[in-house]
């Protein structure tokens, strides 16, 4: 890997006075006005009032000494911690936006494993992207002692890299360098930087921080690029993700990253285009393994590798120790985390499952999804209150986000306020109005509310565009149950069972499936998924 040469402006912005200059030169050069005189008492009066003064302070101590409060102990200081805020594309394209955000994402991964650092997670740092708020101001909201920022520009075949490290407490930089470097000196300075602010923040670095993981320059932008997309989550940007990682694969097929990025893509796809867990979890399975056979340290791939074992292999024990590896390996991962509060629940252990998902929340409290995923977790374990107050909490994130509504609306239902459930459900369905969960859920409101006929209406409109768009046979039971048609809702979980559909392992755990608990086949589709 190339070694980073000397930066091309490094500056110090302590706002120290320069050597041999201090402040108090600027008065005027008039020599000070002599001491006034002082006119002492005679020197009997004088040890006498000492005297006096000395039994005093005596009597006093005397006095308060024994009932006087403890000195406050020191205040504890907050253990190292740090938000990599996304660097700002300052090349005149805005195509080269990926490389930013690479960049970005690269740092905190290099980071995350760092012994005794706590590193914000990554949807957190990127929730403040657009935000006109300066970097003091986001490292109080997200409770770290400091703030990574900068800017990226690329100038044909160069890149500028400037970053700067700011104090939250003080407010003042304690480190910035800029880098001027040839593009494919890229790893050098991620390295580089990763371990001037581990440096900065007096902790001591792994040996490895920044690796390059491909030979192929080429193959590493079409892995940024494909990042980038992914990160969109829309039908368009998987598709693209999948094509970017595919041609990095094609040009390293060693690239154990783009392989794990691919796993990740797959699984995308398969929920943005509403695909059969068939068609979508086994070439990400596929990946995801060819991904760790290359590079078992990659706790991304593990976190992936886990919810293959449990959405779709329905493999519990292998899941928890895929979270568990991926947690090792990089503490600060808050997916992992969470796929693990997610895991344990629907495996019967409420108490370890709400500890997983506070470590979660606390590594990426900025961001809504993790507030929302958290939301789940205390519905199914009718936590309701709580559930209420993490949706509340995301829509003051997000107003217009899909889940927080949709949450909203299923506790609304839940309470038997169904024009509350449907109102949510509009809301939702604004910004995603073909997602087959949230129709289905609005017949099932509908078959609650005492309209069966339009809950079926809704039925058979999902019925029809199966052949479009994949829709659990799982969101189906949902509309049987609330039909009052248990035969109808069984068979529909059966179906379910024979696509593997990824929400089957929250059986246990659905309150809209309250109804079925007793009726013996229930306790035998539990069994059969593996589930307590």
């Amino acid at each position: 890997m190339p070694q980073p040469s000397e930066p091309l402006h490094a500056t110090d912005d302590l706002g120290r006075l320069p050597d041999g200059v201090n402040e108090r030169d600027h008065v005027s050069g008039e020599p000070p006005p002599p001491p006034a005189p002082h006119r002492w008492l005679p020197t009997r009066w004088t040890f006498f009032g000492v005297a006096v003064a000395g039994l005093l302070v005596v009597s006093l101590w005397l006095r308060y000494s024994a009932s006087a409060p403890a000195p406050a102990p020191p205040p504890v200081a907050r253990s190292p911690s740090v938000a990599i805020l996304p660097l700002v594309n300052a090349s005149p394209d805005t195509a080269n936006e990926y490389l930013s955000d690479g960049i970005t994402e690269q740092l905190i991964g290099a980071l995350g494993p760092v012994p005794g650092l706590r590193v914000v997670a990554r949807r957190s740092s990127f929730a403040y992207d657009e935000r006109a708020m300066d970097a003091q101001a986001v490292g109080e909201r997200l409770e770290v002692g400091a703030v990574l920022e900068g800017s990226v520009r690329q100038f044909g075949d160069r890149l500028r890299v400037n970053v700067h490290l700011v104090s939250v407490p003080e407010g003042f930089d304690i480190w910035s360098e800029t880098y001027e470097r040839p593009a494919t000196d890229l790893f050098a300075v991620e390295d580089h930087i990763a371990r001037s602010v581990v440096a900065a923040l007096r902790l001591r670095p792994p040996a490895a921080l920044v690796t390059q993981p491909t030979a192929s320059f080429d193959a590493h932008t079409a892995y940024l690029q494909g990042l980038y997309q992914s990160r969109r989550f829309t039908r368009r940007g998987v598709q693209l993700a999948i094509n970017y990682f595919g041609e990095a694969i094609r040009l390293d097929s060693t690239f154990a990253g783009a392989w794990a990025g691919l796993a990740e893509a797959y699984i995308q796809r398969g929920v943005v285009e509403e695909l059969r867990p068939k068609e979508s979890m086994p070439p990400a399975k596929a990946a995801v393994e060819r991904s760790l056979a290359l590079d078992s340290t990659l706790a991304e791939a593990h976190t992936t590798l886990g919810l293959i074992r449990f959405h779709y292999d329905w493999d519990g024990a292998g899941a928890e120790a895929s979270f568990r590896r991926a947690a090792a390996l990089n503490p600060n991962l808050a997916e992992a985390h969470l796929w693990l509060a997610h895991l344990l629940l629907a495996l019967g252990r409420a108490d370890e499952s709400f500890a997983a998902g506070q470590r979660a929340l606390a590594l990426s409290p900025a961001d809504q999804r993790t507030r929302v995923q958290l939301g789940w977790q205390h519905l199914r374990a009718k936590r309701y209150d709580e559930a209420r107050e993490a949706a509340a909490r995301a829509l003051e994130q997000s107003p217009s986000a899909m889940e927080p509504h949709y949450q909203l609306a299923v506790l609304a239902e839940l309470s038997g306020d169904y024009p509350a459930a449907m109102a949510e459900l509009e809301l939702a369905l604004v910004s995603a109005p073909d997602r087959g969960e949230l129709r289905a859920s609005l017949a099932r409101v509908h078959a609650l509310a005492g309209r069966p006929e339009e809950a079926r209406r809704i039925l058979t409109e999902l019925g029809e565009r199966s052949d479009d768009r994949y829709v659990s046979p799982y969101f189906l039971a949902w509309v049987g149950s609330a039909l009052g048609n248990e035969r109808q809702a069984f068979a529909e979980l059966a179906r379910a069972a024979v696509d593997r559909s990824e929400h089957l392992v929250y059986l246990r755990v659905d309150p809209r499936l309250d109804t079925l608990r007793l009726d013996p086949r229930f306790g035998r589709l539990a069994g059969r998924i593996g589930l307590p």
